[in-house]
């Protein structure tokens, strides 16, 4: 079991640092995976360069800190997550390239595939089968840690994918939610541990059938900001029903003995009410950025990890503060 898991963390590391190196390597022509926009996956067009933080880069990124944060917590699922994004996103850019080359096939593109794309698409499946190889850790605490990434997960996923496809976009983060939800009861999980994964399956289904029915809907305008004030409502909601979402992922965490006692209640309450103050700031903000006309992809990116930061950082901490009162 040891060496198992030894193996399945060595190769998710190793499959994270190729897919990384390989977006900072040729992906067409001269031009380096970084160089070119995730908006670029979800709407047609010859290729668009972007510097920062709306690159490709951070795609990957994303995907070998969830490598990272794998093998730290041995958890199986986040590695397997992390591998899935990295492969599905490479594959998509396969597709898309070949398609805007003048209708190449993608077995045409794959004969002459960048030496980046290889790597990356290397890196992806490397990082995968470390996931499939890795033994799900039994770790109470680190099961509740896995526990709060997996649950955001669609919304993570759905920030990175969306651009000027509305479409393809609510379409990934339904498909996301989706696959969250089922791999969650899979495991094993109660519904008042998926709370804000069954509000994402809601939430993309919604956006999925409105940018169908309606494409020139505001919302759509304001998804940015509508996903933030969605995730607010949603945790208040669980304040208001009395089953704040945290409860049920601190339970994994703290003794049994204080499960039901008024403190632990209480303490929970103040923390999902963080959360849903963090996201209706957030949604706040960025509804008023883009009726200026101001936000800009830096700017959105800025305020998405802001809030989803402070509030993890005080979910960390605020229970020893309230234990020593």
């Amino acid at each position: 079991m040891k060496f198992r898991n030894a193996l399945g963390a060595f190769m998710a590391l190793a499959g994270a640092v190729l897919a990384v190196r390989g977006v900072l390597l040729p992906w067409h022509g001269k031009e380096a995976g970084r160089d070119f926009r995730l908006e670029y996956l979800f709407h047609d067009g010859r290729l668009s360069r972007l510097g920062q933080f709306d690159s490709l880069l951070y795609l990957m990124v994303a995907g070998g800190v969830l490598a990272v944060l794998a093998v730290k917590n041995k958890s199986r699922w986040l590695a397997v997550m992390g591998g899935s994004l990295v492969v599905v996103a490479t594959v998509w850019w396969i597709w898309r390239d070949a398609e805007s080359m003048g209708g190449s096939t993608v077995k045409a593109y794959a004969d002459r595939m960048p030496y980046g794309v290889k790597e990356t698409l290397l890196g992806g499946a490397v990082l995968l089968g470390g996931g499939i190889l890795m033994p799900e850790s039994e770790g109470k605490s680190k099961s509740a840690m896995s526990g709060y990434i997996f649950g955001f997960l669609p919304w993570i996923v759905y920030a990175l994918v969306a651009g000027k496809d509305p479409k393809s976009s609510a379409l990934v983060g339904l498909v996301a939610a989706a696959g969250t939800v089922f791999i969650g009861r899979r495991k094993g999980n109660a519904w008042d541990e998926m709370v804000i994964e069954s509000s994402a399956v809601v939430f993309f289904g919604a956006m999925t059938w409105i940018v169908h029915k309606s494409p020139d809907s505001p919302l759509i305008t304001y998804s940015p900001a509508l996903v933030d004030a969605w995730l607010g409502a949603t945790a208040l909601a669980s304040i208001v029903v009395l089953r704040p979402f945290t409860l049920a992922l601190a339970r994994k965490i703290a003794p049994v003995s204080v499960h039901d006692t008024a403190a632990f209640f209480r303490t929970n309450t103040v923390i999902t009410f963080v959360w849903a103050l963090s996201f209706a700031a957030a949604g706040g903000v960025l509804a008023l950025a883009i009726r200026s006309g101001s936000q800009t992809a830096q700017y959105i990116v800025f305020v998405k990890v802001a809030s989803f930061a402070v509030p993890a950082i005080f979910s960390s901490r605020y229970p020893k503060i309230a234990a020593k009162r």
